[in-house]
């Protein structure tokens, strides 16, 4: 006997294989683009952790990382509990100010875990980062930044970033990578 298949549910399989099969290049793309995006992000924080730098003759090209920040950003800390806002340029024309008048021998901060997420023009970047203040024996300081992303104009910009340093009661957590 022959079963005799009704090309109604032929077609209707074929639509479910070739969607399934087009959902997974899209997805496979968007990842793609996911990746690129959270690759330029590290690239911009990596480029932040770096410019701050002070070593010998070495200092910060304060100009330079004006620029990565949007012209609306904030930046802030909590110090005992209180939180302090400042403008990019408020706080690094007092850091410029420091390292004009009384330059540290050693001044290196690094991040030492970090996870990105992004959606569209939105990202967020949540970083455990260790300062080097004089010397590499130990960190100085230790803790947490917390950064707001957005994409303007096709480049990463830092919209905001705050920071809390680690206590004895509150170590400072592995965010892993991406």
């Amino acid at each position: 006997m022959k079963i005799k298949v009704p090309v109604v549910i032929v077609l209707i399989l074929f639509y479910i294989v070739l969607s399934h099969v087009s959902f997974a290049q899209t997805e496979k793309i968007h990842l793609q683009n996911v990746n690129q995006e959270k690759l330029e992000i590290k690239a911009l924080i990596d480029s932040l952790y770096a410019g701050f730098r002070v070593e010998g003759d070495l200092v910060p090209d304060f100009q330079k990382i004006r620029t990565y920040f949007s012209p609306e950003a904030k930046m802030g800390s909590v110090v005992d509990g209180d939180l302090r806002l400042s403008s990019p340029d408020d706080y690094l024309t007092g850091m410029e100010k420091m390292v004009k008048e009384d330059p540290p021998k050693l001044l290196k901060e690094l991040e030492l875990s970090g996870k990105t997420q992004v959606f569209g023009h939105l990202a967020q970047h949540i970083s455990s980062y260790g300062v080097y203040f004089n010397t590499t024996d130990s960190f100085a300081e230790k803790g947490v930044i917390a950064y707001q992303l957005v994409k303007l104009d096709g480049k990463w910009k830092v919209l905001s970033m705050i920071w809390d340093k680690e206590t004895e009661t509150r170590p400072i957590p592995d965010f892993g990578s991406n």
